[in-house]
């Protein structure tokens, strides 16, 4: 008797999910992530991430999130990355978070383009570049993220200040007075 056979037959019986704490769904998906499939592979990585359907456990779940990060899926090179910026799973990398975040980034997933600016904004992994980190918060604001959103504005606002009175091209009359004046680079 082959084991699949065998898990398939103790399962109609009732006794496998007692004895594995797996849920039905989860076992399911097991098999077809066992078979290959990245997307039950992103789904058991997950679910072994937040303990859904199965007993949390971070080495599986980063396991299962790289087979399907090698495959390519977005989400999973996201999701690995993750772990790798905490250390969840695997032993902590910030230069190996901000390469899944580039790879994930560069499909365009708006939380991989903040979380890659965000490596560059502090230097996760990556040198500081904050002409970089700028450019992926944008990215990913023009897909409506808005936590890139909010902080592509504390960035800029770090970076920019007022024009001087004698920058302003209004009139002379106008120049100085307490009133609103548009955000220019500085130098």
């Amino acid at each position: 008797m082959n084991a699949t056979f065998l898990r398939g037959y103790v399962l109609l019986l009732g006794l496998l999910l007692p004895i594995t704490g797996c849920s039905y769904s989860a076992w399911k998906n097991l098999a077809a992530a066992e078979r290959g499939d990245a997307a039950a592979q992103l789904d058991m990585g997950t679910r072994f991430a937040r303990g859904e359907g199965v007993d949390r456990n971070d080495t599986e779940a980063a396991k299962w999130l790289r087979k399907a990060a090698d495959q390519g899926l977005a989400r999973a090179q996201l999701d690995i990355g993750v772990l790798y910026s905490t250390g969840r799973g695997v032993a902590r990398d910030d230069a190996e978070a901000a390469r899944w975040y580039r790879k994930a980034a560069d499909q365009g997933l708006p939380q991989a383009q903040l979380n890659l600016g965000l490596s560059y904004d502090l230097g996760l992994g990556v040198a500081v570049d904050k002409a970089e980190a700028d450019s992926w918060w944008r990215t990913a604001a023009e897909q409506g993220d808005t936590g890139a959103a909010e902080n592509l504005a504390q960035l800029r606002a770090q970076r920019w200040t007022p024009p001087s009175c004698a920058e302003t091209n209004l009139p002379k009359a106008w120049r100085c007075r307490t009133m609103p004046q548009r955000l220019s680079p500085r130098p």
